[in-house]
């Protein structure tokens, strides 16, 4: 059995926002953010919220750009390990997408601008999300001769605990697949 509590918050725009939190039978709690701009208000001396005071807020991730030795080796790993997307863009550009974001490739030594001022493969070390139980996703891993370099165990994430695994891609960055509903 499922039910659904939902409520609302008014920050200092008078903008209602709302929170739905979401409890199962198991009575594991999920909390989802309907709006990613809910936030509690706070007040300085000033008289002048949070959210008064900033010049603008950021929404979310677009894309990041991979720095990487060898593109073709890069779109494999991601495609096959991680079931990403290979898309091209621009002029024959390589990007890899997901949910709605992506990883755009720039090849070592031949970099698009404006680019990182040190570009360099190996250099990321990221989370990324999935609703998968991460005991399937070592499994996985394991069916691809991944190697695990740590997992599963428990973190923290933006939003609350969670469940991880650690591996590496072709250029040695970190990455860190992540569950929230603890499994």
């Amino acid at each position: 059995m499922t039910s659904r509590v939902f409520i609302s918050v008014r920050n200092s725009r008078s903008i209602v926002h709302t929170l739905c939190q979401r409890v199962d039978s198991s009575v594991n709690f999920r909390t989802y953010l309907m709006d990613s701009s809910l936030q509690k208000e706070q007040t300085t001396k000033s008289g002048k919220s949070a959210e008064q005071r900033k010049p603008f807020s950021i929404s979310g991730i677009d894309h990041i750009v991979l720095t990487v030795e060898d593109i073709e080796a890069t779109v494999k790993f991601y495609t096959q390990v991680l079931g990403m997307g290979q898309v091209t863009f621009g002029q024959g550009r390589l990007a890899l997408s997901f949910g709605n974001q992506k990883f755009n490739l720039h090849q070592k030594g031949n970099e698009f601008e404006p680019k990182a001022a040190n570009p360099t493969p190996g250099a990321i070390d990221i989370c990324l999300v999935t609703e998968t139980p991460i005991t399937h996703v070592i499994e996985h891993l394991k069916k691809l001769d991944v190697s695990v370099e740590e997992g599963p165990v428990q973190r923290t994430g933006a939003l609350g605990p969670i469940t991880s695994v650690y591996f590496r891609d072709p250029d040695e960055n970190l990455i860190e697949v992540s569950n929230y509903n603890g499994q």
